[in-house]
């Protein structure tokens, strides 16, 4: 009896500590609390100035002054500090232009003989450092090579964080074909440079991708708004995939 009241006891105390709350916090202030369910990986926002909550969400970011949230219906909203949600923000500060911290880089393709001559010069040049060639293709591997640009000229700043796209990468084309100076026998039909910065929409027998991420696979799918693209799949189903090729 004695030994049973005592297993009794120990159960009793220690209750508490098995059923502590298993989440994470990911981001804590005076009014908002960001945690993350470590067995289902969802997340939960919490007004801690207020009795509101949005629960079991698929992705939460903050980018400034702004959450990007995406609910398990697939609703995609932003949400401040003062718990003000809306549909669409202007929220990103591009520290790749603006030039904070980091030096403006040049990277240039020259047609030299029977090779195309990549280059790249810091152009604040201080220390008069000469331009150095990175690398040498055969005219015979490629009709042209471009920059994630899709030009033979491209500026960056060396601090370029957060960004899907590698600034130095080479797309060569030829033939009419697409590629990269890594995976040459990779091929694509056409490449979208227009917002390369945020990733390069591949294409390949009518279905669309994100080069270096995921291979053509969708119907359609949209630039990155902040961290998160839009994509439909031949079924109609949509979703939306992150800078890591994580789909939702």
């Amino acid at each position: 009896m004695k030994n049973f009241l005592l297993c009794l006891l120990f159960c009793f105390f220690s209750w508490p500590l098995f059923c502590q709350d298993e989440d994470s916090i990911i981001y804590e202030s005076s009014n908002i609390l960001l945690t993350q369910d470590i067995e289902n990986k969802s997340f939960r926002l919490t007004n801690l100035k207020g009795n509101d909550k949005f629960e079991n969400l698929k992705f939460v970011r903050r980018i400034v002054n702004y959450f990007q949230v995406l609910d398990q219906a697939n609703n995609l909203f932003y949400l401040n500090e003062d718990w003000e949600r809306k549909v669409a923000v202007d929220d990103f500060v591009n520290f790749a232009t603006c030039g904070f911290g980091g030096h403006l880089h040049e990277l240039r393709v020259e047609l030299v003989g029977d090779k195309y001559k990549i280059t790249e010069e810091d152009t604040f040049n201080a220390d008069n450092i000469p331009v150095e060639l990175k690398i040498e293709i055969n005219k015979n591997e490629a009709d042209s090579v471009l920059f994630i640009n899709g030009k033979n000229v491209f500026h960056f700043i060396s601090n370029i964080t957060d960004k899907t796209t590698n600034p130095r990468k080479l797309i060569l084309v030829k033939d009419g074909k697409y590629f990269t100076k890594e995976a040459p026998f990779i091929k694509y039909d056409a490449i979208d440079f227009t917002n390369f910065l945020d990733g390069l929409i591949s294409m390949r027998n009518d279905l669309f991708g994100i080069l270096g991420l995921i291979e053509p696979k969708f119907k359609n799918i949209e630039s990155f708004e902040y961290y998160l693209a839009k994509a439909e799949l031949p079924n109609g189903e949509i979703i939306y995939v992150d800078h890591f090729g994580n789909e939702y």
